[in-house]
């Protein structure tokens, strides 16, 4: 302990010395933080060399599966697919026409007119 009492007393004699030791071990540990970031980029780079298991699947496709329930909207936006892909555009109209009427087919007024001719229904709009 004397030993190590006298050491410490001669770096607080001769400061050069103990700024030399500092700099030392600065230089030790920012070797260390280097060494430690080079092994975590090597460690983001490894990709996996085997098959994907059955639940590893099954996981993404709940994922996939999940996302396009809940927000079927932006889950087709997401992927740049097109939305007409998705809509039965007869079955929309009808849907349209049974809650709202032929009006909302309509863009100009919502106003529209009925024959009947020829055993057939027409339904007339002004569309421009």
């Amino acid at each position: 302990m004397e030993e190590e009492q006298n050491d410490l007393e001669d770096e607080i004699e001769d400061p050069d010395e103990y700024s030399q030791r500092y700099d030392e071990i600065q230089k030790m540990i920012d070797d260390a933080e280097s060494k430690k970031e080079t092994a975590q980029d090597e460690i983001d780079s490894i990709e996996p060399d085997t098959e994907p298991t059955q639940e590893m699947v099954d996981r993404v496709v709940d994922s996939q599966v999940d996302e396009a329930l809940n927000n079927p909207l932006q889950y087709i936006k997401n992927r740049d697919l097109n939305i007409k892909d998705f809509i039965d555009e007869d079955e929309l109209a009808e849907g349209l026409i049974s809650e709202d009427g032929y009006g909302i087919m309509n863009g100009y007024d919502g106003t529209y007119d009925s024959i009947y001719l020829d055993n057939e229904s027409y339904y007339i709009m002004r569309v421009n």
